[in-house]
C-alpha cells in the first residue's frame, strides 16, 4: 500500500482510499500497474457508473486486456462469451471487486483468427460487451451457431486433458472455492461461467490458466444470498451440471 502511495503522491480528485483495496489484488500487480488502475478509475468514473471499458494494451507478445463496470451477476460470463464471439481465447485472467463494487479484471487474450491487434475492432468488442450487460445481445444463440459451424475448433490428442470438478469449502474462511479442469475448447469459459451463472452464483475472485491444451479455473464464489454453499445437494447439482456443460462443450 505504501508503495502505490509513493506511486499516486499528492495527485488531486482520487476516488479511492489504497487501505480500501483488497489484499490479494494489491499482491497481484505491481505497484505501479495498480496506480494505473486507479488513475483510470478516476479519469472514466462517470462513464464507468453506467457502462463497462475496456482498455487493451499489446506487451511484447501478450495481449492484455484491462476491463473495468460496475460488478453484476453473471458479469465474467458476459465478458467470456463477447471475447469468444470476437475470437479471442482467454489464457488467463484475474478477476477482482473493489470495495465500492468496481470489478476489475485483466485477461490474456490471444487471437484465434489471423486478425492483428492493430487490425482488431476493439471498439465493436466494447460495445457488443455493453450490449450483453444490458440484455440486449443473444451470447447463446450467436456462440452456438459460430462454433456449430466448427470456428476455432481444434484437435485435441485423446488423453491430453482432464475433466474433473472440485467444490471446496475448506481453504477459505469467507467463500466457497470451485476448480474446474476441462479441456480448452472454444466457448470453455463462457460455458462454465455462464453454468455458474445460472445456480445464482457471484464469482468474487477467479484465477484462470491455459496450460497446453488444459483449461485450469479456480473461482471463489458464494450464492444468492451471499453465503458459502455447504448443502451436498446443492453442491451435487453444480458439480453434474459443470461436467454435462464442459462435457457438452468438447
Amino acid at each position: 500500500r505504501e508503495q502505490v502511495e509513493e506511486q499516486l503522491g499528492p495527485e488531486k480528485g482520487r476516488c479511492f482510499a489504497t487501505e480500501d483495496l483488497p489484499a490479494d489484488y494489491l499482491l497481484s500487480f505491481t505497484p505501479e500497474r495498480v496506480a494505473a488502475h486507479l488513475r483510470m478509475h478516476r479519469e472514466h468514473l462517470k462513464v464507468l457508473q453506467q457502462k463497462a471499458l475496456i482498455f487493451p494494451q499489446k506487451i511484447q507478445t501478450q495481449w492484455l486486456l484491462l476491463i473495468m463496470s460496475q460488478d453484476r451477476s453473471g458479469l465474467l460470463a458476459k465478458i467470456c462469451g463477447v471475447l469468444s464471439l470476437h475470437n479471442l481465447s482467454v489464457l488467463n485472467a484475474q478477476i477482482f471487486t473493489w470495495k465500492d463494487g468496481t470489478a476489475v479484471d485483466v485477461l490474456e487474450v490471444r487471437p484465434e483468427d489471423n486478425v492483428l491487434y492493430e487490425e482488431k475492432d476493439w471498439q465493436a468488442i466494447n460495445d457488443d460487451l455493453n450490449l450483453a450487460l444490458n440484455h440486449r445481445l443473444g451470447l447463446g444463440h450467436r456462440l452456438y451457431k459460430k462454433l456449430s459451424a466448427g470456428f476455432g475448433r481444434r484437435r485435441l490428442p485423446k488423453g491430453s486433458s482432464e475433466t474433473r470438478v472440485v467444490i471446496d469449502n475448506d481453504s477459505s474462511e469467507q467463500y466457497t472455492i470451485v476448480e474446474v479442469y476441462s479441456a480448452d475448447n472454444p466457448g470453455q469459459l463462457y460455458r462454465i461461467t455462464q453454468i455458474l451463472a445460472d445456480f445464482g452464483i457471484n464469482i468474487y475472485r477467479a484465477y484462470i490458466a491455459t496450460e497446453v491444451s488444459q483449461l485450469i479455473d479456480v473461482f471463489y464464489v458464494l450464492d444468492n444470498r451471499s453465503e458459502k454453499i455447504v448443502d451436498s445437494t446443492f453442491i451435487q447439482e453444480i458439480s453434474d451440471g459443470l461436467l454435462y456443460g464442459i462435457g457438452n462443450g468438447s
